[in-house]
């Protein structure tokens, strides 16, 4: 399932960032994927200006 890839992924220190998106989030989808090494969590329906904020804050991050 897709916490499987994103812990793949950070057992190979890749992608920098990632962000989980559902359309099935439950209370414990979101502490689910954070916990598989997810960046950032959103659950649909989201607007654009979330997501950009979202992107924007993820690539701050990555500058330091």
């Amino acid at each position: 399932d897709a916490l499987d890839i994103i812990r793949a992924a950070r057992e190979l220190d890749w992608p920098p960032a990632v962000i989980a998106i559902t359309a099935f989030a439950t209370r414990g989808t979101r502490q689910a994927a954070l916990d598989a090494g997810a960046s950032a969590f959103l659950a649909k329906p989201f607007g654009i200006a979330e997501f950009s904020s979202l992107v924007e804050g993820l690539i701050g991050r990555s500058d330091h």
